[in-house]
């Protein structure tokens, strides 16, 4: 049997399963002037990167993601 070795190639075949085993988009929440959850939302993730997850993309306030207990809290981040 003959084994292929891909140095080159492992870190792109181990991006392309991390993202296939991450879980669905977390919603992120816009926080209201007293710092509540509203109800505009954006698809952010958990998994952390160099960008925080905005309402507009790369523009517009922090989203934040909801804790155990309904408020808005959690660091999320800009989905890759």
């Amino acid at each position: 049997m003959q084994y292929w070795h891909l140095d080159f190639q492992e870190p792109l075949l181990l991006l392309q399963c991390r993202k296939l085993l991450r879980a669905a988009p977390e919603p992120g929440y816009q926080l209201d002037a007293l710092g509540n959850c509203t109800n505009i939302e954006a698809d952010c993730d958990t998994q952390e990167n160099d960008f925080v997850c905005r309402i507009n993309g790369t523009t517009g306030a922090q989203a934040w993601g909801k804790d155990s207990n309904g408020d808005c809290v959690v660091k999320l981040y800009r989905p890759e």
